[in-house]
C-alpha cells in the first residue's frame, strides 16, 4: 500500500524508506508515499471511506456547475418542495439530451451536464432536508 507522511501521521501508520512515487491510495493525493504492506499495518482509529475516483469526478463535476452559479441567490432558503420540483425540470432536460444524443444530434457532454443539473438539484433538497433535521433536533 502506499500512502502519504500526511495519511501516516493521521493513522498513527509508520514511514517507511521504502518510497513509492505514486499517488497516496488513501487520500489520492500525488506524493512520494511510504510503501508498506496492507497486511503490516495496524488498524485504523476509524474505518474511513476513500470515494471511488468515479464518485470524486462526478463531485468535481457538481462542483464546477455549483461554482458557475455561485452569483446565484443559492438553495439555504429554498423549499424542498421546490427543489424537487427542479429536479423533475431538470429530469426532463436530461430525456431530451439524452434523445438527441442517441439520434447524433448531441454531444456526450451535454447528456453528462444535465446528469449533473439532477445531481446538484438532489444535493441541495438532501442539504435543505438535513438543515430541517438540524432545527429539529436542536429545538427538542
Amino acid at each position: 500500500m502506499f500512502y502519504c507522511d500526511f495519511c501516516a501521521n493521521k493513522n498513527e501508520w509508520p514511514i517507511t524508506l521504502h518510497r513509492s512515487h505514486g499517488a497516496c491510495e488513501v487520500c489520492h493525493t500525488p506524493a512520494d508515499c511510504s510503501n508498506m504492506q496492507s497486511k503490516d499495518l495496524p488498524e485504523t482509529k476509524e474505518k474511513k471511506i476513500v470515494p471511488r475516483k468515479e464518485v470524486m469526478a462526478f463531485a468535481l463535476a457538481m462542483e464546477v456547475i455549483l461554482r458557475q452559479n455561485d452569483w446565484k441567490h443559492g438553495w439555504k432558503e429554498d423549499l424542498p418542495s421546490a427543489l424537487v420540483d427542479r429536479i423533475w425540470d431538470e429530469i426532463r432536460e436530461m430525456e431530451v439530451a439524452f434523445s438527441n444524443y442517441q439520434k447524433c444530434r448531441a454531444l456526450p457532454e451535454d447528456v453528462q451536464k444535465e446528469f449533473v443539473d439532477i445531481a446538484n438539484f438532489c444535493m441541495m433538497a438532501w442539504d435543505r432536508i438535513e438543515m430541517m433535521k438540524v432545527k429539529t433536533v436542536e429545538a427538542t
